[in-house]
């Protein structure tokens, strides 16, 4: 989604729709952080940033995969 869609998108949400919407996107949000968090240390210990990245999206897919069964 564009940005122009994105705002249209966003302008045409009720008040209350709007504030569900973020709450869902900051909701799914603390669910990656903290599944992240349980697996600081082993991150924090990888070489590279590179790495880190490829771990960090690989731990998320893991996640995802877990809670959408």
């Amino acid at each position: 989604m564009k940005n122009k869609e994105f705002t249209e998108f966003i302008n045409g949400l009720t008040p209350r729709e709007r504030t569900d919407y973020i709450k869902s996107l900051s909701d799914g949000l603390l669910e990656y952080t903290t599944e992240i968090d349980k697996h600081r240390e082993y991150l924090e210990n990888l070489p590279t940033k590179e790495l880190r990245i490829k771990e960090i999206e690989r731990i998320v897919n893991e996640y995802t995969k877990r809670t959408n069964q």
